[in-house]
C-alpha cells in the first residue's frame, strides 16, 4: 500500500475513498498485523512501554492509589512520545491560605484536576460513552461495526467524514501522538491507533481507560478533564453535575473552541441536542426525557467558576518564587496543593485598612497607594502581602507590587544601624552623642551637612533618645564611626538583600535611608530583631501535597526550596533586645512624636517611622512579640506627597492593622498570642534575654531610661572596671594640659598624676576593637574637611610636605569644645600623644584655627587660658592643637591616570586615601564640581595605611 494514501480525498476521489476504507476495515479486522517495518517498530516501542509501565504498577483496589498510578503512567508515556515542558501531564496547582481557603489557581496550558472515575458524574460517563463509543465496555479497543458504518458513510459522502475511532483509540492518540501527528489522517496513523488501542485494552481495565480518557479531554475555555470543566462552567465538582449539565459537557470535546458555552452557548446547546438524540437512539433516554433535559436552563457560573485570585500580589510573588526554585512555569503545571503561610482574613484586613486610610488622606497628602507586609516572628512566616490598595486600578499602577519595589526607607533604616553599633560595642544606649552640626566632604564639591527633621540641634543626647526621636545627625555620626561597609554587611545579614549595589556606591546618607530597599526586606530585617538577632529567610509555604493531598517528591523539593537555609544568629540577643526596648519606649520618643502617637498600641510594641525627601516614601515598621508589620505609603510613580510623614500617613495604617489583629481572637490564636485580655501585659512584654543587665547609669544632665538602662553583657565585660559608662568616663592618673591654668579642667593621662574620673573625648569608638583600629590605622574616605598644611620644602625641588588632619582628630577637638560648654571636666587622652602649637608673631585666632581645619571657637574652648580681653594671641602662647600626619609628596610617589567614568570618591576608596588629602596633593586638577578628565594624572600620597 502506498504510504502517501490519506483520508483527505476530494469528492472526485470517491472511488479511492471507498477503496481506502475497505482496506482499513480489512486491516483492523485482521488485527492490523501487516504494517510496514517502520510502523511495526513504533508499535513495538509503544507496546513495550505500556507493558513495562503496567507491570511495574500492578492494579490495586484503592481508588486513590489507582488514580495516582494512572497519572504516573500517562506522564511517563507523554514524556517518551510527546516531548515538551514538564510535567507533560499538566495539572492546575492550587494555592491555599494557611487555613485551607483557596486563594488562587496556577495553570499554564490549561486547567486540569485529575479525579478518579468514581468522582465523575455517572450522567457524564453515560453521555460520553453513548456519543463517542457505545460498545466501549465490550469492544477490544476497536469496533468493527463502527468501522463498517463509517466506511458506508464515507462512501455516501464521497470523502472521509468519520474515522470510526473508539474511546480507546482516541486515548491512544492523545497519549502517544504529538498534536501534529494527530492531524495526519493517514491510513498508517489509523492503523497505529488501532494497534495501541488493543495494547491498552490488554494492559488496563475499562474503568482505568475511561478515567484516563475523560481526564485528558479538552472541554474548552482552557478546561481539561471533567473536574476543571464542571468548576469553570458551573462552579461545582464533576460529581455534582446535573444530567442536563453533564450532557452539555459531553458534547464539547468534539470542538472545544467552537462549543465553549461562555462564547458559543447556542452552538453548545445544539450539540447537546445531538447528544440527547444519540442517547435516545441508544435507549439511554426516552424522547420525552431528552426534550425535558434540553429545555432545562443552563446557568453558567461566570467569574465564580473561574480561578479565584484573592491575594493577587502574593500570588504573583509565589509564582515568581516557585519558578525561580523549580524552573519556569513548572509549578503551574505540577498539580500541587500548596498551603501557604498567608492568612486570608488578616490579608483582607490589611487590604481594607490600607485602602480606607489612603482614601481618607489622599486629598490632604496627595498619595494614591500603600503597601503592607506582615510576618510572624519566630518562624518568619509571611502572613500578609498587600502590594497595592487596588490590584485592578490602572490609574495607580495597581498591578505593581510595591512590597517588592525598591524604595528609599528614610529613617526606618536607623534601627538596623543602631543594632549593629550595639552589637559591635561601638555604643551603648546610654552613650552620649552630640546632635550638633557637622559637615562631610563626599567628593562632589558640595559638602554633606545632615539636618534633623525639625531643623534643630538637640545638643548632647543619649543613643536611646537619638534613636527613639529619630535624630538624623547622631545617626550619621554613628555610621561614620561604624563604617559603611560594616553597616551594609550587617544589614544584608539581617535580610536587606535589596541593598545590592557595590559598597562604594553608598555613603554616610545610608544612615538616613539613601539606599533603596524593599518593604519585604525591611519587614524581614525587623523580624530578625524581633527574633532576638536570629535571621530566618521569609517562608511562604506551610506544606505542599499532590492532588490526592499526599506527600510527593516534588512537594518535598518545593518545601526544601522554600527553606534554603537554617536560621543564623547575626546579632547578639542583647543588642536586639536593646533596640527593641528603645523602639517600644513611648516616654523616650515623646519629645518628637508626642505621648499618644500612632506608634503606641494597647499592647507593647516596638516601631519606627521613616520619611524620605519630597516626601516620596513614608514608612512605619514595627512588631509585637507575635507579629511584625511593615507599611509603605506614597505614589506608585514616585511623585512627591504634600507635607506628609511616616508618622502621619503610614503609622495610622500600621496602628489600625495591629490593633485590628489584637481585637480578633481567631487571628491571635493563629499567631500563638494570648487570646484573653489580662490585667497586665506580661504575656506581651518584651522579655530581657540573659545577656543584658539593667544598671542605673547615666551622665548627669541627660535623659536616660526610667528604671535604669539596659546594657549587653558583652559591653559590660569590655568596659570592665570602668563601668557601663566607660566609653564616656575614664578614671586614670592625670595632670593638667595647661599647668598654669588650674581653673581650666582639661586633663591628660599621665603616670604619677592625680587619679580623677573625667569625661573622655576622643571619637566615637566605644569598646569596638574594629572601630578603634579604624581610628588608629586608617583614614576615612568621607572626612570632615580637615585642615591641610601644604608647604614647599625647597623652591623647584618638586617636593611638597602635606600635614593632614583626619576627621577623627578634628571630631575629638569638637567634642572637647562642646564638653567644656557643658562645664564638664575632660580627659583628652595620653599626655604624650597631645600636640601643641607655639604662637608665632602675627598669628591670630581665626588664622591658626583655619590651619587646623577647625572653627575658631573650638580652638578657643580648648585654650581658654590664652583668651584675653583684647582677644589677641601673644607670641609664645602654647596652644593645644589637633595632631596631624606628615606626608611627603615627591617624584617617587604613586600616581594614577584617570579613566573614563572615574570619580574622586572612587579613587579615594580604591587607594585608601581621603578625599581632602587627594585634593591637597593635586590642587592643579581640582576643578569646579570635582570634575575629572580622562588622562588626568593624580598623585596618590603614601599614608602608610589603607582602608582594608
Amino acid at each position: 500500500m502506498n504510504a502517501n494514501i490519506t483520508f483527505s480525498l476530494s469528492k472526485q476521489g470517491a472511488l479511492w475513498a471507498r477503496l481506502a476504507f475497505l482496506l482499513l476495515l480489512m486491516l483492523w479486522l485482521a488485527g492490523c498485523e501487516q504494517g510496514r517495518s517502520t510502523q511495526k517498530e513504533t508499535e513495538e516501542r509503544i507496546a513495550s512501554s505500556i507493558s513495562a509501565t503496567s507491570l511495574s504498577n500492578p492494579d490495586v483496589s484503592a481508588q486513590q492509589e489507582r488514580s495516582s498510578r494512572l497519572q504516573q503512567d500517562v506522564e511517563a508515556y507523554m514524556r517518551e512520545f510527546q516531548p515538551g515542558p514538564l510535567p507533560r501531564l499538566f495539572q492546575t496547582t492550587r494555592l491555599y491560605d494557611r487555613n485551607g481557603v483557596l486563594i488562587a489557581e496556577l495553570f499554564n496550558e490549561g486547567r486540569r484536576e485529575w479525579i478518579p472515575l468514581a468522582q465523575i458524574s455517572h450522567y457524564l460517563i453515560e453521555a460520553t460513552v453513548a456519543v463517542e463509543d457505545a460498545t466501549f465496555f465490550t469492544n477490544l479497543g476497536i469496533d468493527p461495526m463502527r468501522v463498517a458504518s463509517a466506511a458506508l458513510q464515507n462512501v455516501k459522502q464521497g470523502e472521509i467524514v468519520s474515522g470510526a475511532s473508539t474511546i480507546t483509540m482516541q486515548l491512544a492518540r492523545n497519549i502517544f501522538m504529538t498534536p501534529a501527528e494527530r492531524m495526519e489522517n493517514t491510513l498508517e496513523r489509523k492503523q497505529l491507533e488501532a494497534q495501541i488501542a488493543r495494547d491498552l485494552t490488554r494492559a488496563y481495565t475499562k474503568d482505568e481507560i475511561l478515567e484516563m480518557y475523560l481526564n485528558l479531554l479538552n472541554y474548552g475555555h482552557l478546561a481539561y478533564g471533567p473536574e476543571a470543566a464542571a468548576r469553570v462552567y458551573f462552579g461545582k465538582s464533576a460529581a455534582e453535575l446535573t444530567q442536563a449539565e453533564a450532557i452539555l459537557l459531553a458534547g464539547i470535546p468534539q470542538q472545544p473552541a467552537g462549543l465553549d458555552p461562555y462564547i458559543h452557548l447556542e452552538d453548545a446547546k445544539q450539540r447537546q441536542r445531538i447528544v440527547l438524540d444519540v442517547m435516545v437512539r441508544k435507549l439511554k433516554l426516552t424522547a420525552a426525557d431528552a426534550d425535558a433535559l434540553y429545555q432545562e436552563p443552563i446557568v453558567l457560573a461566570g467569574e465564580p467558576g473561574l480561578a479565584p485570585n484573592l491575594a493577587p500580589h502574593f500570588v504573583q510573588y509565589m509564582q515568581s518564587k516557585l519558578n525561580a526554585q523549580l524552573g519556569n512555569d513548572y509549578v503551574a503545571r505540577s498539580g500541587l496543593n500548596i498551603y501557604t503561610t498567608l492568612d486570608l482574613s488578616m490579608q483582607q484586613l490589611g487590604q481594607e485598612i490600607a485602602a480606607k486610610t489612603v482614601a481618607r488622606q489622599q486629598a490632604r497628602y496627595g498619595m494614591n497607594n500603600a503597601a503592607l507586609v506582615a510576618m510572624r516572628p519566630g518562624s518568619s512566616e509571611l502572613m500578609v502581602m498587600v502590594g497595592s490598595i487596588d490590584f485592578d486600578n490602572e490609574a495607580i499602577d495597581g498591578q505593581v507590587n510595591v512590597a517588592l519595589s525598591p524604595r528609599q526607607p528614610g529613617s526606618s533604616i536607623k534601627p538596623i544601624l543602631y543594632v549593629t553599633a550595639f552589637n559591635d560595642l561601638l555604643i551603648s544606649p546610654a552613650t552620649a552623642l552630640w546632635d550638633t552640626q557637622i559637615r562631610y566632604d563626599v567628593g562632589t564639591g558640595i559638602p554633606y551637612i545632615p539636618q534633623n527633621y525639625d531643623n534643630k540641634f538637640h545638643g548632647l543626647v543619649t543613643a536611646r533618645m537619638a534613636l527613639a526621636n529619630s535624630y538624623n545627625v547622631p545617626a550619621v555620626k554613628v555610621l561614620a564611626g561604624l563604617g559603611v561597609d560594616r553597616m551594609l554587611e550587617s544589614a544584608r545579614a539581617m535580610g536587606l538583600q535589596s541593598l545590592n549595589r557595590e559598597n562604594s556606591q553608598y555613603g554616610l546618607p545610608l544612615a538616613l535611608g539613601e539606599g533603596e530597599v524593599t518593604l519585604l526586606d525591611m519587614a524581614t530585617a525587623f523580624t530578625t530583631i524581633a527574633n532576638g538577632g536570629i535571621y530566618l529567610a521569609p517562608t511562604s509555604v506551610v506544606t505542599a501535597l499532590d492532588k490526592q493531598n499526599l506527600p510527593s517528591k516534588l512537594a518535598t523539593e518545593l518545601l526544601n526550596a522554600d527553606r534554603p537555609q537554617q536560621s543564623q544568629r547575626v546579632l547578639s540577643s542583647g543588642a536586639a533586645f536593646v533596640v527593641t526596648d528603645i523602639l517600644s519606649d513611648n516616654t523616650a520618643r515623646t519629645p518628637m512624636f508626642g505621648s499618644n502617637s500612632y506608634l503606641r498600641l494597647s499592647k507593647p510594641a516596638a516601631a519606627k517611622t521613616g520619611t524620605t525627601t519630597g516626601p516620596r516614601d513614608n514608612w512605619t515598621i514595627g512588631f509585637s512579640r507575635y507579629l511584625t508589620a511593615a507599611v509603605w505609603v506614597g505614589n506608585t510613580d514616585n511623585r512627591p506627597m504634600n507635607g506628609s510623614t511616616g508618622a502621619s500617613s503610614a503609622a495610622p495604617i500600621w496602628h489600625d492593622f495591629m490593633e485590628a489583629v489584637l481585637a480578633n481572637p481567631t487571628l491571635l490564636e493563629t499567631l500563638g498570642a494570648p487570646t484573653e485580655d489580662t490585667a497586665d501585659d506580661s504575656a506581651w512584654a518584651f522579655i530581657p534575654p540573659p545577656d543584658v543587665e539593667q544598671r542605673a547609669a547615666c551622665l548627669p544632665g541627660l535623659a536616660c531610661r526610667q528604671g535604669g538602662e539596659y546594657f549587653t553583657h558583652d559591653w559590660l565585660v569590655a568596659a570592665g572596671a570602668s563601668g557601663p559608662l566607660g566609653d564616656m568616663l575614664i578614671t586614670a592618673p592625670t595632670q593638667l594640659v595647661h599647668p598654669a591654668a588650674a581653673w581650666l579642667p582639661i586633663y591628660c593621662t599621665q603616670a604619677g598624676g592625680t587619679e580623677r574620673t573625667l569625661t573622655k573625648v576622643g571619637g566615637l569608638v566605644g569598646f569596638s576593637k574594629v572601630a578603634q583600629a579604624r581610628v588608629q590605622k586608617t583614614l576615612s574616605n568621607l572626612v570632615n574637611g580637615p585642615g591641610i598644611f601644604r608647604t614647599q620644602v625647597e623652591p623647584d625641588s618638586g617636593v611638597t610636605n602635606v600635614v593632614f588632619f583626619p576627621h577623627n582628630e578634628l571630631e575629638r577637638f569638637l567634642q572637647l569644645a562642646r564638653s567644656r560648654q557643658r562645664g564638664d571636666a575632660v580627659n583628652v587622652g595620653a599626655c604624650a600623644e597631645q600636640h601643641y602649637y607655639t604662637v608665632q608673631p602675627g598669628d591670630y585666632w581665626r588664622q591658626v584655627a583655619e590651619k587646623f581645619g577647625i572653627e575658631t571657637w573650638v580652638l578657643q574652648m580648648a585654650n581658654a587660658h590664652a583668651m584675653r580681653n583684647s582677644g589677641y594671641l601673644q607670641p609664645g602662647d602654647r596652644l593645644l592643637a589637633p595632631a596631624g600626619i606628615l606626608i611627603e609628596v615627591n617624584d617617587n610617589v604613586q600616581r594614577y591616570t584617570v579613566q573614563s567614568g572615574d570619580t574622586w570618591a572612587q579613587i579615594s576608596q580604591s587607594f585608601g586615601v581621603s578625599l581632602s588629602l587627594l585634593a591637597a596633593a593635586n590642587p592643579e586638577i581640582m576643578r569646579p564640581g570635582f570634575l575629572l578628565k580622562p588622562g588626568d594624572e593624580i598623585v596618590i600620597p603614601d599614608t602608610g595605611v589603607s582602608l582594608n
